[in-house]
């Protein structure tokens, strides 16, 4: 049964209890109580402020699609999902304790070496000829780095094959 309640923000009526309807908490009851006022909090202020600038940013259409892959990656994670991310996540801990536990920094020798080898080919101005690619090719640390990707090549092709 609905009664008609004055300034309630409920479009006038209210739930009294009865068969069927849930009883006002008393949080309800002191919202429909508290005066109403016509200007804004401080609060409301600056929460409006920062959503201007967020939309005129174009950061806030961002922030609502972002929302919008996290519920759709949220909704997909079944627990076979799960399971999954969890295998893969302990795989992952077993090989970076087999890298740590090697006694060799791997993956930091592999990221420096990359950046040596871009700041050498940035400070050429021509593409090395074939006597200075033999040069390079006896040089010791460059076998050792053809040996390394070799046999990465060929430990790739051999979980590829499995």
């Amino acid at each position: 049964m609905l009664e008609k309640v004055e300034g309630s923000g409920t479009g006038g009526h209210r739930a009294d209890g009865g068969p069927g309807q849930r009883p006002e908490t008393p949080a309800a009851v002191a919202l429909q109580e508290r005066p109403v006022t016509t200007e804004p909090s401080q609060v409301t202020t600056r929460v409006m402020a920062r959503l201007e600038a967020l939309e005129a940013s174009g950061a806030l259409d961002t922030l609502v699609e972002a929302a919008g892959a996290f519920k759709a990656l949220m909704d997909s994670m079944t627990p076979g999902v799960l399971a999954r991310m969890a295998g893969l996540a302990s795989d992952a801990g077993l090989l970076l304790d087999e890298v740590l536990q090697s006694g060799r920094p791997v993956l930091v020798d592999a990221v420096r070496a990359l950046g040596d080898a871009a700041r050498e080919s940035r400070g050429r101005t021509r593409a090395p000829g074939i006597r200075e690619l033999w040069q390079m090719a006896r040089d010791p640390d460059t076998r050792r780095g053809l040996a390394f990707l070799l046999g990465l090549a060929r430990a790739l092709g051999a979980r590829m094959r499995a």
